[in-house]
């Protein structure tokens, strides 16, 4: 669990807990498409160990969503800790503050650092119907795109994520 160190944002916020993870995390990979997407990121980097918070994500909308996680995002905004730049797409941690903060050192962060959100969003697919549906691996990927919900050429690169990463296999079926 994260420890109880504070960081002061400027304004008179800190930054604690969950929200101070979800903040490293977000600087770490430099930054996401939109709020969606980040769930994928989280969701896959937390199935990887690689955080450690316990955001429950629900699958219902065919995308990994955190009720918890939103809320800690939208404060993370409010607080100015966390940039919405329509503009330029992306969300981003305010840069006077990740430079304060410490990077999540892990393999897994390093890699979706440099990963499309097309890939991550499948590979969060991927994890949720091996790990959850005890789906084989390529059985899912060819669900998947028959079910029209990724592209063809973004089920390669997830696979291989999977495998890299990801070393718990989908129970055996009878």
């Amino acid at each position: 669990m994260i420890s109880g160190a504070v960081l002061a944002s400027g304004e008179g916020q800190t930054l604690v807990g969950r929200r101070r993870e979800v903040a490293k995390f977000l600087y770490s990979i430099g930054k996401a498409s939109d709020p969606v997407s980040f769930q994928a990121f989280v969701f896959v980097a937390q199935r990887g160990n690689a955080l450690s918070s316990e955001y429950e994500f629900d699958f219902s909308r065919n995308l990994p969503l955190s009720v918890d996680l939103t809320w800690d995002l939208e404060g993370l905004m409010h607080d100015g800790i966390i940039i919405d730049e329509r503009r330029g797409n992306a969300i981003l941690v305010r840069d006077d503050l990740g430079k304060t903060l410490d990077r999540v050192e892990s393999p897994l962060v390093e890699r979706l650092a440099t990963t499309d959100p097309p890939a991550v969003l499948t590979l969060a697919r991927l994890i949720w119907l091996t790990q959850d549906r005890g789906i084989p691996l390529d059985e899912a990927g060819r669900l998947l795109v028959e079910k029209g919900m990724i592209r063809p050429e973004c089920v390669h690169a997830a696979e291989e994520l999977y495998k890299a990463y990801f070393q718990l296999q989908a129970p055996c079926r009878d």
